[in-house]
């Protein structure tokens, strides 16, 4: 792995940590989930075609190295959560627990989150499994992915991804726009009033669909996967070093300043076409210092810190009935990089490079 992928996924899991904890040093850290969108969409795509050129790619194989790559840590997780959801939770709270632990179990947690609540609304503090929604959303695009490389003559891979970005991109910010009582495209987001079921939960806003949809976010994958294209087929394309340092810098000023008040808006688009200028070319564009190798170890317990970190925040909201002291939101960010170390040590990695050998046979691609 390279290190400078670990570097911004460990920025990206600070962010977001950060931002959670209400303290108001990045009070835009949410774009850390950007980051991460742009470094899947990179990692999984560049697996996928280096496994098709090397005609030795397999979907039994790759689902089942994604299962035991996610799925032993989000449980492990589930399973403690849903045990302390029995002391904090009420009766009425319980039952919204139930949908939103269905739809992390079954990566479909965006769909069920905007019934309930909006990302930025205060009642979103106490659902105990809010940030699932980002890897649901990432588990599908990684079912459809596959697929679509697998299908396409290697020709059309790029035309057909970049076609695919574009249409995202616009959806989004169609989508976004539609939010306006006047706009013209108002009827791309009342689709609701037509489904009866929804009211069950709850009428979900417009704009939370286009927050939480694949369709509206998966532009952000699509750049880590023309990236990837790139860094497969074009290994002489070079970026400077100060330019990535530049980028870093851009990524990390958007952490504290905003100029749009929605997401996603301008600023994840900026903030992802960074991220995607530092995954291309060379990777040797960090400095060495003990800060960055810090940055980089925490890159590395980055999934187990994300799964971990949100539910101890959400029950410190649930006790505190809002606003959570300080002193123990340093401690919730203190325990949740602790315990994300030692579920990525317990938890992650013994079933991560667990050798089981080739189950699986491998199936051609289309040439």
């Amino acid at each position: 792995m390279r290190d400078d992928i670990q570097f911004l996924r460990g920025i990206a899991v600070l962010f977001v940590v950060i931002y959670h904890s209400g303290l108001d040093f990045l009070p835009f850290g949410y774009l850390g989930v950007d980051i991460f969108f742009v470094i899947s969409g990179f990692l999984i795509t560049k697996l996928v075609l280096e496994r098709l050129e090397s005609n030795s790619f397999s979907f039994l194989d790759f689902y089942y190295r994604r299962a035991r790559r996610l799925l032993p840590a989000l449980y492990c997780t589930l399973l403690f959560t849903s045990a302390l959801s029995l002391l904090f939770l009420t009766q009425s709270q319980i039952k919204d627990y139930a949908y939103q632990f269905i739809g992390a179990i079954t990566f479909s947690a965006n769909m069920v989150l905007p019934l309930q609540t909006g990302y930025f609304e205060a009642a979103a503090e106490g659902k105990p499994l809010l940030h699932i929604w980002s890897l649901s959303l990432e588990e599908q695009y990684y079912f459809l992915l596959p697929l679509a490389l697998f299908l396409l003559p290697k020709k059309s891979r790029l035309v057909v991804l970049s076609l695919a970005f574009i249409i995202s991109l616009s959806l989004c910010y169609l989508w976004m726009t539609s939010v306006k009582q006047d706009s013209p495209f108002l009827w791309m987001t009342s689709f609701q009033k037509y489904a009866p079921l929804l009211w069950k939960f709850g009428e979900p806003s417009r704009y939370e669909w286009a927050f939480y949809l694949l369709p509206t976010r998966a532009w952000e994958l699509l750049v880590g996967s023309i990236c990837a294209w790139f860094y497969i087929y074009d290994k002489p394309l070079y970026i400077p070093i100060w330019l990535k340092r530049l980028c870093l810098a851009v990524i990390i000023s958007f952490g504290l300043i905003n100029i749009t008040p929605s997401h996603p808006d301008i600023e994840a688009l900026i903030v992802v076409m960074a991220t995607s200028m530092l995954l291309l070319g060379k990777d040797n564009w960090l400095p060495k210092s003990a800060i960055v190798k810090s940055i980089e170890k925490v890159g590395d317990w980055s999934y187990s810190i994300y799964l971990v970190h949100w539910p101890l925040f959400a029950f410190a909201y649930l006790s505190f009935v809002g606003k959570v002291p300080d002193y123990i939101s340093f401690l919730i960010i203190f325990s949740s990089i602790i315990l994300g170390y030692w579920q990525f040590k317990f938890v992650e990695t013994p079933f991560r490079h667990k050798e089981m050998g080739r189950l699986f046979s491998k199936w051609k691609p289309i040439a």
